[in-house]
Order: structure tokens, then sequence, then C-alpha cells
């Protein structure tokens, strides 16, 4: 597992649709871990993490200023998705989410 934050990847988030959103793409037999999360809502939205199409964490209410932090811990990350499928978020409906993921491939 992880125990260097230095090695993680940032990927920014920004959606206002309510739809399935890749937001790191599949790599042939790697795993993506996702072990810090910070996500606000500009209104009522239900926020869905998935490893591809299977639903991981969530749905999670939030609704206009709401927050989704979670910091680094190198023994328990916040998720990790099936080896060789993407990460992927779903927002159940056309309000702003954006903030910004850590992750790392292995």
């Amino acid at each position: 597992m992880l125990n260097d934050p230095t090695k993680l990847t940032l990927v920014n988030f920004d959606e206002a649709t309510a739809a399935t959103h890749s937001v790191v793409a599949l790599a042939a037999g790697e795993t993506i871990i996702v072990h810090e999360v910070f996500l606000v809502a500009a209104g009522a939205t239900d926020v869905t993490f998935k490893s591809a199409t299977t639903t991981k964490i969530g749905p999670i209410a939030m609704k206009s200023g709401d927050i989704i932090q979670v910091g680094f811990n190198d023994k328990y990350p916040f998720l990790v998705c099936t080896k060789a499928e993407a990460f992927q978020i779903t927002l159940s409906a056309a309000e702003r989410v954006s903030g910004w993921i850590r992750y790392v491939q292995e």
C-alpha cells in the first residue's frame, strides 16, 4: 500500500450534468487506488463513486455548499477500483460538483 503521499497523482473534477463521469481512465493490468477526495456541491445532487459500473461508495446526498473531504491515510484508502477498471463519479442531478481527487495506479 502507498505510504508516500508525494507519489499521488492529482486530477481536477468539475462537472454539472446528471451523468457518469470518467475521472481516471482504465489502465490494463493496473489498479486505481483513490487516497484523497475534496468535492464541493453547488446544488442538490447525489454523488456515487464507482469502479467502472460497480458502485463502491454512495450515493451520498449533497446540497449546496456541502463538502466531501477525505485526507490521506496510507493504511485505508478511500476507494480501490477493481483491477483494469476506470474510476468514475455519477451525479444524479445537473448541479455543479467541483474539486479534486488524488490517486495512484499500481
